[in-house]
């Protein structure tokens, strides 16, 4: 590992903490009590399309993701906002709503109506009434694990001194962000550059990657959006991430955890 990604790592390795999974989706037992609202929780739908999951707290406040998997072309949304009762059983949702395709994001402002069953204990969406979600918990924390090795956070060294460093993070619903940083933070970089995009499973330890680059010149003024597609492999003996095409960059772990490392001034504008 170089020295700059050395020294990204142990600025950011503070108070890590490492996660592990199983690939089974694992339901709490159903339990009503200290819940004021029996919206309040982790809910999921699995079709053979998609997979879709909803949050909503007891501040007011939902976020919910989807993603097709292998399913082609790819889609994938993060939907997250406010919701409030209407009365009986009815809810309604609102806020952003982000699709994103094979090499696309698409943003809207959506409202959504819910209404939920408490015979079932499940609840459904007005517009896709065939949509049925379950309730994994009653905890809108409630951890949807998995053991796929490639989801995470991820420090990437191109292996060249004229090139950044990157920060990747791979979501567990299919998608991958990246944002470049400088080797050394009294040397900026002279533009913001990001990757956006799809990530797939190849097999046991192959991983395609589909998106864009995205690159807004700060001297130029410039804007460009370019293809983006990679294959890296897993080395599981090493924990690490690698292109075989380019093997003097490799990825290495900063976290099980696919989040933007606290206490870092850094910036995705889709995460």
């Amino acid at each position: 590992m170089s020295r700059a990604a050395m020294i990204l790592l142990a600025g950011i390795l503070t108070g890590v903490i490492l996660m592990g999974g199983c690939s089974s989706i694992q339901r709490e037992p159903f339990s009503s009590q200290g819940q004021p609202d029996p919206i309040i929780g982790t809910w999921v739908s699995i079709q053979p399309d998609s997979v879709t999951w909803y949050r909503f707290r007891e501040n007011g406040t939902f976020e919910a993701r989807s993603h097709t998997g292998d399913v082609h072309p790819k889609y994938s949304f993060q939907y997250s906002g406010e919701w409030e009762s209407r009365g009986g059983s009815t809810y309604v949702t609102t806020g952003p709503h982000i699709g994103y395709g094979d090499i696309t994001a698409l943003a809207i402002w959506r409202d959504l109506t819910m209404v939920y069953d408490p015979d079932s204990d499940t609840f459904s969406i007005t517009v896709y009434p065939d949509q049925v979600f379950t309730r994994l918990s009653h905890d809108p924390d409630f951890a949807v694990d998995t053991d796929d090795p490639v989801i995470g956070t991820w420090v990437h060294d191109p292996g060249s001194a004229d090139s950044p460093l990157f920060l990747y993070i791979f979501k567990d619903y299919g998608r991958f962000d990246a944002v470049a940083l400088p080797r050394e933070a009294a040397s900026p970089l002279t533009y913001e550059e990001w990757i956006t995009g799809t990530w797939t499973a190849e097999g046991t330890e192959e991983y395609g990657l589909e998106g864009q680059v995205i690159r807004n010149d700060f001297m130029t003024g410039s804007h460009t959006a370019l293809p983006f597609n990679e294959t890296l492999v897993y080395d599981s003996n090493d924990d690490i991430l690698f292109n075989r095409a380019k093997p003097a960059g490799v990825y290495h772990r900063y976290s099980h955890e696919p989040v933007i490392p606290p206490g870092r001034d850094i910036s995705i504008p889709w995460d």
